[in-house]
């Protein structure tokens, strides 16, 4: 006499085991499909604030509400060179001064906060424009940094000279 009960319940439990595997591709595959929409619409939202930020530039206004992307992870506004360092997009477009709008990677916590980060992060997802003058992108007392831009609006200042253009907060 064989043992049936055995054998459908190994069948059953291999089914099982199938159907959860593909269950779990298919929720992988719509989180992907979710972030990577999130992200080109981020980069849309982005892009949009650097392009009038340097129209304001241009027509020497004071100051500018920035507005950016709603999302988890921070976007920044940073001009380059800095230190020596542009990201590939500043190379590409041959020119010596740009101001990009980036959004921080944090794939690694050590650097995501220094200079090789920044430009990894302008790499990956970022949009640079070029200008004419040196940008320096500071904070209130003058020293360079980058500029944290979230969904709310904040108030850039700019101070204009022959030589440079500086944007603070």
């Amino acid at each position: 006499m064989e043992n049936k009960r055995g054998f459908l319940l190994a069948e059953e439990t291999l089914k099982i085991v199938l159907a959860v595997v593909c269950i779990i591709g298919l929720g992988y595959l719509l989180v992907s499909l979710y972030f990577s929409y999130s992200n080109s619409q981020d980069l849309k939202v982005a892009k949009g604030a650097l392009d009038r930020l340097i129209i304001s530039l241009n027509d020497k206004e004071a100051s500018y509400d920035i507005i950016g992307p709603n999302s988890a992870r921070k976007w920044y506004v940073i001009s380059w060179p800095y230190e020596g360092l542009m990201p590939e997009s500043c190379v590409n477009l041959g020119v010596q001064n740009c101001i990009c709008i980036c959004k921080n990677g944090a794939n690694d916590v050590l650097t995501s906060w220094t200079n090789s980060g920044f430009l990894s992060d302008c790499n990956d997802l970022g949009y640079c424009l070029s200008y004419s003058k040196n940008i320096l992108v500071s904070d209130s007392d003058g020293v360079r940094s980058r500029i944290i831009v979230t969904s709310s609006s904040l108030k850039l200042k700019m101070n204009y000279t022959e030589e440079e253009v500086r944007v603070y907060y």
